[in-house]
């Protein structure tokens, strides 16, 4: 699954905390979810579905469960590589 950006600016541009939005495949105009852009992933933070983290490894990530500890880099049942 990719996603499309919607936030005029580069997911490599979305430094602070906040909020982007992201098109995403099925979801009616109106109803599309929000991401929310969590910096880099620490395993001592909770993080909730479509929280977006950075990794050390140039990617990032989308949280498909809610979890803590889970690393992106080694737990897809958690999180997604974000294209």
């Amino acid at each position: 699954m990719s996603l499309t950006l919607c936030d005029p600016r580069s997911a490599s541009e979305i430094t602070d905390p906040g909020v982007a939005f992201f098109a995403q495949p099925g979801v009616s105009p109106g109803t599309t979810p929000k991401y929310k852009n969590r910096g880099t992933w620490n395993a001592a933070t909770a993080y909730a579905v479509n929280d977006v983290v950075h990794r050390g490894n140039a990617h990032s990530y989308i949280c498909l469960i809610a979890n803590t500890g889970q690393d992106p880099v080694s737990a897809p049942t958690y999180w997604t590589v974000y294209l």
